[in-house]
């Protein structure tokens, strides 16, 4: 059961800019969402599963800079997704089977946060832009926040985020949409001190039977409920809403760690396509914030391997994307400390992890990037990355192309000048072509008419290769 109601208006004619339609569910969903034993998946009530983590010794990460890069990569069209009068963030992007593309983020306005799910079709048109805002037991509202997006083989979007209750405490969720947008699936969530950052879907078949899976972070307070501190979380679904698992993991020790991104080796040659989940974030070491990527057994969220870059990267070092290639082996985007202030990095791993102690397939430095908050690979192993600049004098939004070993081929930046523009969500399409999401308070970005008519809004732009 839902409830549904229109929220605001956009500035755009109805052919070029359909209103937003908001979801705002309903109490009898929302108890299902938050109370912990409803599912039988809370997320304290699953035993952990320990991995074993390594240092990668012996790496000195190479950095490598772009004088005298080709620049092979332009912009061609650029528009601003929600039209809000008020801020809104684009935190993640998704690419359908058709080529359309599906964006989420978080839209503020009047104080009151709403997450969105907008689509377009493959030539930029937005077909749809749904917001969604939870409910408490007393059909308040709460702040729903939208930080990731993924689409199956029918064209259902499923958004993951945060929603804010009454006392502050975050809840983590996942919400699929019918392929109109227009009907809400179903909703899931998990108890008090948990969010999610990151939504993926495997649905090799393409017929809408696939899984969605989703990361993030625990945090406990208490030690009668759990190690404190913060663990990274798995939620897993069937898609049509059963409960496949939901763990948090702890390492050795009990150290610190967040989940950041998550993948699935959805167009897999080697293994059966969405057997395989992998995860990015960060752990906690010697007080030291290091990387961590580590893979799992979709069938029983049990872990394969888990590795740390701590002897590469400078503190505090942290994971924010991953991808996968056809052959299981992974690439991650994130960021490391320098003697400057922080530069984006690309690290690759064979399918099994490499030799424990080893180092990574490669690990790269982009002195350009402030920071790489998501990747993505095409079928020839080429990799595509996008950030935040470390001089955003010709715009904030960083993209970058590099070869199948991490090789540096081409940048690019766009956006306005200040710190807000970073790229946050980037695909790359069957003919080549890329799709960057991000956010922008540059009012000249669009291509297409479009306006900012707030001071700060997501955009999705079109990047030639």
């Amino acid at each position: 059961m839902t409830c549904s109601k229109p929220r605001f208006a956009f500035r755009k004619s109805p052919a070029a800019r359909p209103a937003p339609k908001t979801y705002r569910p309903c109490l009898e969903m929302l108890e299902v969402r938050l109370q912990p034993s409803n599912s039988g998946f809370a997320v304290d009530g699953i035993t952990a599963h320990p991995l074993p983590v390594s240092s990668s010794l012996g790496l000195s990460a190479h950095s490598i800079f772009a004088d005298g890069v080709e620049p092979m990569l332009s912009l061609s069209t650029a528009t601003y997704i929600t039209g809000t009068m008020g801020t809104a963030t684009a935190r993640g992007t998704a690419l359908g089977g058709d080529g359309s593309t599906f964006q989420a983020g978080t839209v503020t306005q009047n104080g009151s946060q709403e997450a969105y799910v907008a689509k377009y079709t493959p030539n930029g048109t937005q077909v749809y832009l749904t917001t969604i805002q939870l409910l408490d037991s007393n059909s308040n509202p709460l702040n729903t926040l939208g930080t990731g997006v993924a689409v199956d083989g029918l064209g259902d979007a499923y958004l993951g985020g945060t929603v804010i209750d009454g006392a502050g405490a975050n809840h983590s969720y996942g919400v699929k949409l019918s392929p109109d947008g227009q009907t809400v699936v179903w909703v899931h969530s998990f108890q008090a001190g948990t969010t999610t950052q990151g939504i993926a879907v495997s649905d090799p078949n393409n017929d809408g039977t696939g899984i969605v899976a989703w990361t993030g972070t625990l945090t406990f307070t208490n030690p009668s409920q759990g190690p404190v501190g913060d663990h990274v979380i798995l939620a897993e679904y069937a898609a049509d809403g059963t409960g496949n698992l939901a763990f948090y993991y702890t390492f050795t020790g009990n150290p610190t760690t967040q989940g950041d991104a998550i993948a699935l080796n959805t167009n897999s040659v080697f293994s059966t396509p969405g057997s395989l989940i992998y995860l990015a974030g960060n752990i906690t070491l010697n007080g030291n914030e290091q990387t961590l990527a580590f893979q799992l057994d979709a069938t029983t969220g049990n872990g394969n391997w888990a590795r740390t870059d701590g002897a590469d990267f400078a503190s505090p070092a942290s994971l924010t994307g991953v991808a996968v290639n056809a052959d299981d082996s992974s690439v991650y985007s994130g960021t490391t400390s320098t003697s400057t202030g922080t530069n984006g990095i690309v690290v690759g791993y064979p399918a099994n992890g490499g030799p424990v102690g080893q180092p990574p397939t490669f690990a790269t430095t982009l002195s350009n990037a402030l920071s790489l908050n998501a990747i993505t690979v095409d079928a020839a192993g080429n990799i595509y990355a996008t950030g935040a600049a470390t001089d955003p004098s010709t715009g904030g939004v960083y993209v970058a192309k590099l070869d199948s070993s991490g090789n540096i081929l081409s940048e690019l930046q766009f956006g306005g000048t200040g710190t807000v523009d970073a790229g946050y969500g980037v695909v790359v399409t069957s003919s080549g072509s890329l799709w960057v999401v991000g956010d922008t308070t540059l009012a000249s970005l669009a291509t297409d008419g479009s306006t900012l008519n707030g001071t700060q809004d997501g955009f999705l732009a079109a990047v030639s290769v």
